[in-house]
């Protein structure tokens, strides 16, 4: 008895049914794009075994779901550059890359500025051409065409004269420079005058103390010191007004080295138990009576001393003030003790004053220094009593 076949050549059981046979449907062949550079495309087939060469690049291929087993490729056989991780490509921006910072900007260091000239920021004048100069020259042009030709003894001609004052001719004739000279000094021209030019200049144009003092720091130079002691005019000004019956108040006038240059009749009567009365510091520690007439004779002494000290910083040159210090530093030895303290004081005596007079008895006195502006070094002190008190009326009981 045969039996009949089945599937794969084996018979079968008697009774038994062979089954149909299974449709087999073979996956669609896909072809990958070819590169310009790669090898011609191949047909993958299912059940195949994909196998990648060392250095070969695995083409892009698209199956369709659960048509193609899992394939694994060791790692070992694809080297690391050939098999670039998929990475995400960033978004191309449409917009302009930020602009680079620009580098810190250098802060200028400022100019150094050369300091004013305290003689032109005194006048205002720039010193374009020099304002110095300037400043000196529209000094000298002014005091030039203020001075009369007749003070300073030039003869006047018939000729009518083109500029009021003196002519520049003139005034370099008085001062004994050249016409040449001062007209570039005036003219701002010349920067650098001498001394002795500027004191000629200075005694031409006839100018005070204060004037010329003005006249040297315009040109730069340090002020010539002022000279002690009143003009004659003052003097007799000064004169004038200590003999006024007005003032009822001791009035004395004192000089750099404390000489008393003038005082007024109630003042003469004050001073009346001295035996001289030419120098304050001789009265104070040469004359007996002076300790009993300042009821404060140490600070008298003390303030006066310190007063002439100040006279010989301000006028160094004054053979007067050289000499009373020399005469009382050999002859008192309280005077030599307070000089040697370099003690300088404005004022001649203190401000408050107790005055042991022989005939009327005790005066307490304000004692009031007042520099005199026209007498460089000079005071005038007024004693004042309080008004209505009992110094007042003794006061009043001077004799005069």
């Amino acid at each position: 008895m045969r039996f009949p076949l089945g599937p794969g050549g084996h018979r079968l059981c008697p009774g038994a049914t062979a089954p149909a046979p299974a449709a087999v449907t073979s996956a669609p062949e896909v072809t990958a794009p070819v590169p310009t550079s790669s090898p011609p495309p191949r047909t993958h087939r299912p059940g195949s075994e994909v196998t990648a060469r060392p250095g070969s690049r695995l083409p892009d291929v698209t199956v369709p779901e659960g048509a193609l087993p899992d394939v694994t490729v060791p790692a070992s056989t694809v080297p690391a550059s050939t098999a670039p991780e998929a990475t995400t490509p960033a978004p191309r921006s449409h917009h302009l890359p930020p602009p680079i910072p620009p580098k810190a900007a250098m802060t200028p260091v400022p100019r150094a500025e050369p300091s004013p000239d305290p003689a032109v920021a005194a006048t205002g004048v720039p010193g374009v051409r020099g304002g110095r100069s300037s400043a000196l020259g529209d000094f000298l042009k002014a005091r030039r065409a203020r001075t009369d030709p007749g003070s300073v003894n030039i003869v006047m001609d018939q000729r009518r004269r083109q500029v009021h004052g003196l002519r520049r001719e003139e005034l370099a004739g008085l001062a004994g420079i050249s016409t040449d000279y001062y007209t570039r000094l005036e003219q701002g021209r010349e920067r650098h005058p001498s001394t002795q030019i500027l004191e000629s200049l200075s005694r031409a144009l006839r100018l005070n103390d204060n004037e010329s003092g003005h006249l040297f720091r315009l040109a730069g130079l340090a002020a010539p010191r002022p000279t002690a002691g009143p003009s004659p005019e003052m003097a007799l000004h000064l004169r004038t007004l200590l003999d006024s019956p007005l003032l009822r108040t001791p009035v004395t006038v004192i000089g750099p080295s404390l000489d008393i240059v003038d005082l007024n009749p109630v003042a003469a009567v004050l001073y009346d138990g001295f035996s001289r009365t030419e120098n304050l510091l001789h009265m104070v520690f040469r004359d007996p009576a002076a300790r009993a007439f300042f009821g404060e004779w140490h600070a008298t002494a003390r303030t006066a001393v310190a007063r002439l000290r100040a006279s010989s910083a301000q006028f160094p040159d004054d053979p007067r003030i050289t000499d009373t210090a020399v005469q009382l530093g050999a002859s008192s030895t309280d005077f030599a003790a307070l000089w040697a303290q370099h003690e300088l004081r404005p004022s001649p005596l203190p401000t408050n004053q107790l005055i042991h007079h022989p005939l009327v008895g005790d005066l307490h006195l304000y004692c009031g220094a007042f520099e005199i502006v026209s007498a460089p070094g000079h005071h005038m002190l007024i004693f004042t009593p309080q008004p209505g008190s009992e110094s007042a009326r003794r006061i009043e009981q001077l004799p005069l």
